[in-house]
This record gives C-alpha cells, structure tokens and sequence, in this order.
C-alpha cells in the first residue's frame, strides 16, 4: 500500500505493508476511524463516524459506509482537513466538515456501495431496545432512531439521520447482522460483537449523512453541506494551508537541512492537535478517551498557539478544587491527581511573558490558594504525598500503584513554589522570600530523600528505576545540576532504553515487566509499555541538560516517534504508547500529549 500525504504543492510518499487506519476529526468531539482495507483488517466498535449530542456525551452513528464489491487499498492520500483511497477501478474521499455532524462521502466512478448504521452511546454494549425507521422525503433519506428501555418503557433516546446522495436509485435493507471485533479482542476490550443496523445499498458518487436531535435541523444541515460540498472543502484547505504553510519555519526545516519526513510529522501535529481542541479544551485521545483530562491537557497547552494556550490556562484556574487541584476530567465530578495542577501552572510559567499585569494577580491568587491547600491536605513528611493511583502511572499491578512521595509531584511543586516567588516579585508583594524558603527546603529535602548518588528513585521509599525522573528533570531541572542529570539519565536509560528508541515504563529487570502491551488489562500499561508523551519528553530534557552525550538516543527517539505518526497506526496521528519488545502503535491512536511533546521536541533539538 502506497501512503502518501499532501500539504498544499508539498508531498511525501512511502509503499508500506503494516496495518493502518484513516482518522479525522470536526473541531467538535466528532470523528471518523476506519481501517485500511487488507487481508488482515481488524475492526473495533469505535470504528465508524461519532457525533457528540450535548449532556448525552459521543455517538456512534455509522458503523461502516463501503463499497459492496470489497477491493484492497493500493493507495491512501492524506492531505489532512479530507483523506483519499484508490482501490481498483475507483477512488473514495472522506471529509468531515468542521464544527458540523455530518459526513460527506463520495466515489470518482459511480458504484454500488452499502451503508450500516449503529446510533448507540460510544460505550453502550447493549442491543435491545433501538429501532429504525426509514422514509424517503424530497430525495433525502430520513432516519428516526429511538433507544427504548424494555423494562420501564421510557425512551432513552431520539435522534434523526439525514442521508442525500446523486444515487438514482435506493435498495433499503433494514435488516441486523452480527458484527466481530477482533481488534477488541486483541485489546481485551469486550464486548467483541454488537449487533448494526444494515440499512441501504446505493450507486451514487457523494453521500452526504447529517446526524442530530431535531428532524428539520438535520435535513437543513444534509442539504447545506450537500450543495457546498466544493465550497466547504475549498474553504478547509485554505483553512488547513494557513496553519501550516509557513515560509519562514520551512525555510528554518530547509536552513537545518531536517528530513523531509519530519516536517511533515511535525506538520500533522500541529493540524490534529489543532483539530483536538474544542471550545470545551482539548480532547485527550481519540477514538476513546475523547474527555478533557487536566493532565494531558495542561501538557499539551504549551504547543497551541499563544493565544489558544493563555486563554486555555485562564480558564482552568477556575476550576482548581477546594483541596487545591484540579479535577481528573473537567466538567465531571470526578476525584482530583496529583500532577494536574502542577502542569498546569508548569505552563503558565513557560508562557509568562503573555500574561497582562491583572492575569498575573489572577493567577497569582489561585497559585497561592492553591500552595496553601496543597499544604494543608497532601504534605507528609514534609514532602508532597499522593494516594494510589492518583498520578499519570493510574493503573494498579502487583500492589504497585505508586502510593506515597513520588519524584516528579515533587518536582511540579518545586516548579510552583518558583512561579510564587517570581510572580510576587513581579506583582510587588512581600512574599517572594517566604516562597523561595519553601523552594529551597523542599529541593534540599528532595534530594535527601530521593538522590542515591547515581539516580532520582521514583519514590522517597522506593528505589524503582522509571523514567519519571525525566518528568521531574522537565518540571524542575534546578532539582540536580548537569552532572547529576547526566548521572542520573545514564543509570536510568540503562535499565529502560529500548533499541527500537523508546523508553520502558519500569525497569525492564523488574518482576513485574511486561515487555507485550496487554490492551485494557492494566499489566503492561505502566510495567513495561512506552509512552510516546513520555519518550519525547526525555528526549527533549536530554537534548537540553547534556545534548552531546545522549545525542544517539535523542535522535532514536526522534526518528521512532516520526516513523509512528506517518507510517504506522492512524495516519498523520501520534499514538498514545507502544510494546516494550518492537515498536508498535498501541493505546488511543491520536493522543493529545504526544502530538503536543514532538511539537516541542522538534522545536527544542532544532533550535526554532
């Protein structure tokens, strides 16, 4: 299978035979995920088109939309805001527009194809209870869907899907079939079948399926997008050629003689984690971890544009919780972690400079509550204590849930305690020397309780070796100097580097390693797996405290990661972690965090 992308006169092309997918996504929670086509193609249930629906979270609503004669993908063209496929004889295109609940579809050559539908809430396994009806109104196919509950006869669930193609003529189904999802399986990720809605066959060139609550508003919205599908894709690439053609980073790309590959990863980043951020926030992960996470949102703030980032940090200190950090998901009554808060004011500090003299008393006000709550519920031993599973590590395995002082809160802290100092400074109050008497103790305490004298243990009572401490060495490099960095990253990549250019999660001597990701069971997730955000992260904190010395493993991590978003899992996107053993693209396919941290990481070895 040839994959080739296309930014504006720009292209890149490579003939590859690993499994692949396409991703796009609306700017809206929407997203369409599909295979490609191959002998060993592997479906999920979070395959298909999904639609948000206000308070009643994301729906799937078209479970596969596909030619009727199956034929295998020769070719696949990203040109980022649509995606092309050439198979035998034809060639399909994908387009999302943005900010809309509507697919548009369409063929070079006109040729059978069939439409399954699927509306169900993106983590219901259930199948009892939804009914379909079909009519035909002013050539738009109206379909009412409503979700019963058999028991106490309530309607959980009414929505409405409009479909308007040049089709001269419509075969209906209407009939069930039993779906298997062996990439499910393969994650353990149960239930491996569900039941769809197979509902027409077609011979059109463009389908247009509008998706929504109100009858009248959907059709509306199908017809619209239906006679500007031109318009509307013109209008996207203008779109997506503004935020990424820029002259003057090529010709930095050019100067720095950086592979042509490379800025085309780190052009896709850019556009996906663009296309991730709603008005909500940014979505953690596609296709399943589609919330706003504090941490994976505090961390990829930093690789928005400037004025997204200010006023994406602006409105997260509003919702720091009374114990003093930030919810797990916003707009959820979720529990609070532990890191959160420390990220997010980590990139308030990195951003300073933008802030108005009054942003500055607003953030400076919610530090210090903040600082003081911390204090006052999570200080023990004179250092910052976390309960089990309250840091980014949130799985449990073999009791190991990393309960107690860990090294990179300790680090955020540190990191807060340096923002109070300074924006006390700056503000003229009092109080800069009292916060630079915590930094002090706390650092000197730190280094007590964590330092051995070669490496940063992950916890002050446990020796571990986890690549956390580059966590820690990113929030708060002041920690060591640069020989004990040094030091310390030696011992560490030691026991954690992994000749494919990642890093392991744990030791990989430790009995609880796992060098094979074991999906949805937690045992590899933090023993062994190894995570993109994380993997860039070190690379980017190693370029920066000794460049010459780690050079061969910052350029293995650059080169890995870039071979990730282009040529493996969904194409242009940055997956969430890998096996241990081989390189791999596991986890969500299009992570926030790792789009963001190879943004920075490229800037951060390149110099721009």
């Amino acid at each position: 299978m040839l994959i080739e992308y296309e930014l504006g006169n720009k292209k890149l092309s490579k003939k590859i035979s690993n499994e692949t997918f396409i991703l796009l996504t609306n700017r809206n929670s929407g997203y369409l995920f599909f295979p490609n086509p191959s002998p060993a193609e592997r479906r999920s249930r979070y395959m298909g088109v999904f639609f948000p629906s206000g308070k009643s979270g994301l729906f799937r609503v078209v479970s596969n939309i596909y030619p009727e004669i199956p034929r295998k993908v020769s070719k696949v063209c990203n040109r980022f805001y649509c995606i092309e496929r050439n198979f035998r004889k034809n060639r399909e295109r994908f387009f999302l527009p943005n900010f809309k609940r509507t697919l548009v579809y369409e063929l070079y050559r006109r040729e059978s194809i069939i439409i399954d539908l699927d509306v169900r809430q993106i983590y219901a396994g259930d199948s009892f209870g939804r009914f379909y009806e079909t009519s035909l109104e002013d050539e738009i196919v109206v379909v009412k869907y409503r979700k019963e509950n058999l028991d106490t006869k309530s309607l959980e669930h009414e929505f409405f899907i409009a479909i308007k193609s040049n089709s001269k003529a419509y075969e209906f189904i209407n009939s069930w079939k039993k779906e298997f999802y062996s990439f499910d399986r393969d994650r353990r990720s149960p239930p491996f079948e569900l039941h769809t809605y197979s509902l027409m066959k077609l011979k059109p060139t463009r389908v247009v399926i509008s998706f929504g609550e109100n009858k009248d508003s959907v059709v509306k919205e199908c017809e619209e997008v239906y006679s500007n599908v031109r318009k509307l894709l013109s209008k996207h690439r203008r779109y997506t050629l503004e935020m990424l053609e820029d002259k003057e980073l090529e010709n930095k790309f050019k100067a720095k003689k950086i592979p042509k590959e490379m800025y085309f990863a780190y052009n896709s980043c850019k556009f996906f984690l663009n296309q991730m951020l709603t008005n909500d926030g940014i979505i953690a992960g596609l296709p399943w971890f589609f919330q706003y996470w504090s941490r994976d949102e505090a961390i990829s703030a930093i690789s928005l544009n400037k004025r997204n980032a200010k006023k994406l940090l602006l409105k997260r200190l509003d919702f720091i919780r009374e114990d003093g950090r930030l919810p797990n998901i916003y707009y959820t009554f979720t529990k609070t972690n532990a890191d959160a808060i420390g990220w997010l004011f980590h990139r308030i500090m990195k951003l300073l400079n933008l802030f108005t003299i009054d942003e500055r008393r607003k953030i400076e006000e919610k530090l210090l509550t903040s600082i003081c709550r911390i204090n006052e519920n999570y200080i023990k031993d004179n250092l910052v204590f976390n309960l089990s599973r309250e840091t980014w590590m949130d799985t449990c395995y073999g009791d190991d849930a990393r309960l107690g002082a860990r090294i990179e809160i300790q680090a955020l802290m540190l990191c807060m305690y340096s923002l109070a100092s300074i924006l006390s400074k700056l503000i003229n109050r009092n109080l800069a020397k009292m916060f630079s008497t915590l930094e002090k103790n706390l650092k000197e305490k730190v280094k007590a309780n964590f330092w051995t004298g070669n490496y940063l243990k992950d916890g002050s009572d446990d020796p571990t070796i986890r690549p956390n401490v580059f966590l820690a060495a990113y929030a708060y490099p002041e920690l060591l100097s640069k020989e004990e960095w040094t030091l310390c990253f030696q011992k560490v990549l030691e026991a954690l580097w992994l000749d494919w250019g990642g890093l392991a999660t744990i030791d990989k001597k430790h009995e609880l390693f796992c060098e094979e990701h074991t999906g949805e069971d937690p045992r590899s997730y933090h023993h062994g797996d190894s995570w993109y955000f994380l993997n860039n992260i070190a690379a980017i904190v190693m370029n920066s405290i000794a460049k010459e010395k780690f050079s061969a493993e910052v350029d293995a991590i650059i080169k890995a990661s870039t071979h990730e978003i282009l040529w493996s899992g969904a194409l242009g996107c940055h997956s969430e972690l890998s096996s241990a053993s081989k390189q791999t693209s596991q986890g969500c396919l299009c992570q926030a965090w790792s789009l963001a941290t190879y943004i920075e990481l490229v800037k951060e070895v390149y110099g721009f």
